[in-house]
């Protein structure tokens, strides 16, 4: 398979989907591109991202991640 040079309205629009907190897959996606090819141009364009895409998607997601885990108990199993 060939692969194609991203074009400088897509870079526009990997720049806009960023800022609308849309994580790298969820971009990828969008722009019928591999995940990998979307996290290096965010990269290049000097954008922040963080373990899920923005950092705006990132609290969302550290937050339905935080809702899910069970509570815990003071005692260990190992003991």
């Amino acid at each position: 398979m060939a692969s194609r040079l991203v074009t400088a309205e897509e870079r526009e629009e990997i720049r806009r989907l960023h800022g609308e907190a849309k994580g790298c897959n969820e971009i990828a996606k969008l722009l019928r591109r591999s995940g990998m090819t979307i996290s290096a141009h965010v990269e290049a364009l000097g954008l922040p991202w963080s373990c899920y895409g923005s950092a705006a998607s990132c609290r969302s997601a550290s937050s339905r991640s935080t809702a899910r885990r069970p509570a815990t108990t003071s005692a260990t199993c190992c003991r």
